[in-house]
């Protein structure tokens, strides 16, 4: 009997500890999935924030670029021009204008240079500075013209590429300046201001006009006027080696003449 209450109450005692155990299991297992649901709950975050983040970034950059496109600040706020000419005429026949793509006109300062030069033959050289973020400066030099193409009783200037001005000119002081008559082609006249170029001052203030004077025989003849009233005669790409022996030649002459350089040296008085 005794045997049969004890096997009971050990029943019992099995059952309680038996539930106390599953309800162990049953609150350790809880555990767990919350974690887990914890660890993917952060998994899928992150997740998000690093695929949300880039293309957040994208459209954000999209929008200031755009927002910088629209805005003042990415076109060409303002043109000055450093030169001695007529600023007003300058601007006039400027490629680029206020209000041009700041990014275009930066990306193209060489062909805006090249431009500039095409549009006015009087200029020399080009350089584009910026004050500022968007405002351009142009400074610009020119050509000196120390010479005049003479046709139809106008002076029309000449640089030493030896291109001519259309505009005609007036000349204050003829002493000062070389006159050219006759020449159409400007490949001679340039020859012609380099060998001028090469003269010394004082010989080269003494030259008054050269005059083309080609033939079929001899297409590179000119003649040479100096002030002091004498002619010299030579081919005008032999200018400056031949006009080096007229000092020596004009103290044989006593009478105002023609020297003749072409091959050898003689001299004939004018009539």
């Amino acid at each position: 009997m005794k045997e049969d209450q004890q096997f009971s109450n050990d029943l019992i005692e099995n059952e309680h500890l038996n539930k106390y155990i599953e309800k162990k299991v049953r609150k350790n297992s809880r555990l767990r999935v919350g974690r887990k649901n914890k660890e993917i709950k952060k998994y899928r975050r992150r997740l998000i924030f690093k695929t949300a983040l880039p293309l957040c970034l994208f459209f954000i950059i999209i929008a200031l670029i755009s927002g910088y496109f629209v805005s003042p600040y990415s076109k060409v706020k303002n043109i000055s021009i450093e030169a001695l000419q007529d600023q007003n005429q300058l601007k006039n026949n400027l490629p680029i204008q206020v209000g041009d793509s700041l990014m275009m006109v930066k990306l193209n300062e060489p062909k805006v240079i090249k431009l500039v030069k095409q549009n006015d033959i009087n200029v020399k050289n080009v350089k584009i500075n910026w004050k500022g973020h968007n405002e351009a400066i142009l400074k610009i030099k020119f050509y000196d013209f120390y010479a005049y193409f003479k046709h139809d009783g106008h002076y029309y200037p000449v640089n030493d590429r030896g291109e001519t001005v259309k505009q005609p000119a007036s000349i204050n002081n003829k002493k000062n300046v070389l006159i050219l008559q006759g020449f159409s082609n400007k490949k001679r006249i340039k020859t012609t201001l380099l060998q001028y170029e090469k003269l010394p001052n004082d010989l080269k203030a003494d030259v008054k006009e050269v005059k083309k004077e080609t033939t079929v025989d001899d297409p590179q003849k000119v003649k040479v006027y100096l002030n002091d009233g004498n002619q010299v005669v030579l081919q005008n790409d032999q200018l400056a080696k031949k006009m080096a022996y007229y000092p020596s030649i004009k103290t044989t002459l006593k009478r105002p003449s023609v020297v003749n350089m072409e091959y050898g040296a003689y001299a004939t008085p004018i009539k």
